[in-house]
C-alpha cells in the first residue's frame, strides 16, 4: 500500500532536498517518487513541472515553502519553527532571501559547473564570474547572521537552515567556493553542522521509498 505521504522530484535538486530533510527531521514515513522536472509525471502533480510536490491524503501541495509550513504545522516531532511571532519571522525572512535573491545566483554557478560543464555543455565564462561575486556578499551577509548564534535563527535549528544548506553544500563543490567561502567560518560551520545532521543526511540519498 503506498504512504500515505509522498514527495515528487528527484533527490539531486536542493529543494527536494530540504523537504526531505523536514519530513526525516520529524519522523515522517514517506514514499518519495523520483520524478525528473518537466516530465510528464511531475507535470501531473505541479502545474509549472518543477520540483517538489507534495501530497497527505487529501492534501496536494506545490512549491517548497507551503510543503516546508504544512510539515511543521501538521507532523509531530521536534519544532523547526520557532513558536514566537519574532523568531518565525525571522525564519520566514530567511526563508524568503534565500530563495528570491540567494538561489538564483548560487544556481548560476552551480549548474554549469556541475551539470552543463561535465555534459560537454559550454560554459558563460562572465556570467559565471558575476553571479559568484553576488554569491560571496550572499554568503557575508550569512556570516554575519550566524556571529550571534549556531544557526540563522539564532540557537535554534529551523526549516531556513535546512532549506539554504544543499544549494550551498552544491557550490561548495566548484571551483568559485575557494574564494566565495574564504574566511567565512561561520558559515563553514553552519553549513558543517547541517549537513551532519542524520536528517539531513538521509535526504541525500535517492531511492524509491524513504
Amino acid at each position: 500500500m503506498s504512504a500515505a505521504v509522498k514527495l515528487f522530484g528527484v533527490s539531486l535538486s536542493s529543494y527536494v532536498r530540504g523537504v526531505s530533510a523536514a519530513l526525516h527531521e520529524k519522523g515522517v514515513e514517506f514514499e518519495h517518487l523520483q520524478f525528473a522536472p518537466h516530465s510528464e509525471e511531475q507535470l501531473a502533480v505541479h502545474p509549472y513541472g518543477k520540483v517538489p510536490a507534495f501530497s497527505h491524503g487529501d492534501v496536494q501541495l506545490y512549491e517548497s515553502l507551503a510543503i516546508l509550513d504544512y510539515i511543521e504545522r501538521v507532523f509531530d516531532g521536534p519544532a523547526l519553527a520557532p513558536p514566537d511571532a519574532a523568531g518565525r519571522g525571522k525564519m520566514m525572512q530567511w526563508l524568503c532571501a534565500f530563495n528570491s535573491y540567494m538561489y538564483a545566483d548560487l544556481a548560476a554557478v552551480v549548474i554549469p559547473r556541475l551539470i552543463h560543464a561535465p555534459q560537454g555543455q559550454p560554459v558563460d565564462e562572465e556570467a559565471v564570474a558575476v553571479a559568484a561575486k553576488n554569491v560571496r556578499r550572499h554568503l557575508e551577509l550569512l556570516e554575519k547572521a550566524l556571529a550571534t548564534g549556531p544557526y540563522l535563527v539564532g540557537e535554534q535549528y529551523t526549516l531556513a537552515d535546512l532549506n539554504a544548506a544543499p544549494l550551498i553544500q552544491y557550490f561548495t563543490f566548484t571551483p568559485e567556493a575557494g574564494p566565495g567561502l574564504e574566511g567565512l567560518t561561520n558559515v563553514t560551520r553552519w553549513l558543517e553542522a547541517v549537513l551532519a545532521r542524520p536528517a539531513m543526511q538521509r535526504a541525500t540519498q535517492p531511492a524509491a521509498a524513504s
